[in-house]
């Protein structure tokens, strides 16, 4: 009967070890991420401002608000802009973010400049609102 009872607590006392373990490496992990989200947005030289266009969108995606910075670096067919994003999904108690290295929006919607047109060399950083 000892057995019996002692297999369960050992089985629950190494579930919450995992648990305990799997939060810590998850902060580390969510700390990571959000270093390198940082640096994804950074500009190369330190003296510059950093600069992106913030996008909020109306509609909801599957109940959660879902909010973007993206920072603009290349054209794509004269119509688009491309470049790097990090996307933030929130429901209000939690939320999570992508990184997508390729997120593009209507190159009408945004001011930049090009000399080569094709790589942007500035940008105006606005706030826009998308359906």
């Amino acid at each position: 009967m000892k057995k019996t009872i002692l297999l369960p607590m050992l089985f629950a006392l190494t579930m919450l070890t995992n648990c305990s373990a799997k939060n810590k490496t998850e902060k580390e992990t969510e700390k990571n991420v959000k270093t390198e989200q940082k640096e994804i947005l950074t500009n190369k030289n330190e003296n510059d401002k950093v600069k992106f266009i913030n996008i909020e969108y109306s509609n909801k995606i599957e109940g959660l608000n879902v909010s973007v910075a993206f920072r603009p670096i290349i054209l794509k067919g004269g119509d688009m802009v491309s470049g790097t994003a990090i996307i933030e999904f929130n429901n209000g108690k939690s939320s999570y973010t992508l990184t997508n290295k390729h997120f593009a929006i209507s190159s009408k919607l945004i001011e930049y400049t090009s000399k080569d047109d094709w790589h942007i060399d500035d940008f105006t950083p606005k706030d826009l609102v998308l359906d």
